[in-house]
């Protein structure tokens, strides 16, 4: 019986595998060409506003973060073997956790920006300006650099049975250390519920001010904005859920290791190529967004309003 469970298991462990490493690539493959595209249109095409610079630095952290997958597919379809070292393994998970903490600092940057720009709208015309804004873009990236050494802790390989392993690249890892649940509960406060909470006090204020101002809410910035946010939190809401669960349960049953863990990671990773489309196809008909040429689109999207 227990021969035949295993067997199961195994089974069942391999078709998420496979199902995994397809769905990494085409996020791989979306990811790099969207975030590549927009990369090339707000830094080359485009005249040098606030939102582009926003919305580039965001670009290359998914960039980023995209195509890290590339990494995780190939250590996937090596069956989770890791023959690069040590060294490698912790340099891709820093890397990758750097693009992270850029991208959610950055989605909380630019709500806060919104606000300030209608709480304060004189003072923004004197002193809101692409430099300032560029500016805060490169504190954000170091600021996220300085939250890498947690990464680098807990990003180890190890080797058993002539096969090496690499800590947070497995999808089907379940943490033994005591420091990875302190890490878990880390990570969601400063990755997920701070950010969320800066966040929803932003647009709370924002939307009361535009109330009591009376003054149009539909503009094509916030819109683009408001579906980046909750695109970002959607997708990466099952993983800290899951990632909570496994903290306070002290585990998580077997078939929700095997098929929920991995699926929440996909959907995770999805956030990182869904935003070059939401830049295109939020706020217009989907029919007149695919008349416009590219740069029109994203010109569109990222026009500052008087």
């Amino acid at each position: 019986m227990n021969s035949t469970t295993d067997s199961e298991n195994a089974e069942l462990r391999h078709v998420v595998q496979v199902a995994v490493t397809v769905t990494f690539s085409l996020i791989f493959l979306l990811g790099v060409t969207g975030n590549g595209t927009v990369i090339w249109i707000t830094s080359c095409r485009l005249r040098r506003t606030i939102n582009t610079v926003w919305f580039l630095n965001l670009a290359l952290a998914d960039f980023v973060s995209t195509f890290l997958v590339l990494v995780t597919v190939l250590y996937l379809s090596l069956d989770l073997h890791w023959p690069f070292g040590p060294i490698l393994c912790k340099l891709v998970n820093c890397i990758f956790g750097l693009s992270i903490y850029a991208s959610i600092l950055l989605l909380s940057a630019i709500s806060i920006d919104r606000c300030v720009l209608v709480l304060f709208p004189v003072w923004c015309q004197n002193y809101r300006t692409p430099r300032l804004v560029s500016a805060m873009c490169l504190v954000i990236w170091i600021l996220s650099v300085a939250l890498v050494p947690g990464s680098y802790t807990l990003s180890e390989m190890s080797t058993e049975r002539n096969r090496s392993s690499c800590k947070n690249l497995d999808v089907f890892e379940d943490w033994e250390r005591r420091e990875a649940g302190i890490f878990t509960v880390c990570i969601f406060l400063y990755q997920f519920l701070v950010p969320l909470s800066i966040i929803l006090i932003s647009y709370a204020i924002l939307l009361c001010t535009l109330h009591r101002k009376k003054l149009n809410r539909s503009s094509k910035p916030l819109i683009v904005v408001t579906a980046v946010v909750f695109s970002f939190f959607l997708c990466w809401l099952p993983y800290h859920a899951l990632a909570l669960a496994r903290v306070s349960l002290g585990g998580l049953p077997l078939l929700v290791n095997l098929v929920a863990v991995p699926l929440s990671k996909c959907l995770a990773m999805f956030n990182s190529c869904i935003n070059p489309i939401l830049y295109v196809f939020v706020g217009r008909e989907f029919k007149d967004a695919v008349k416009r040429s590219l740069t029109q689109a994203f010109k569109t999207a990222f026009e500052e309003v008087p």
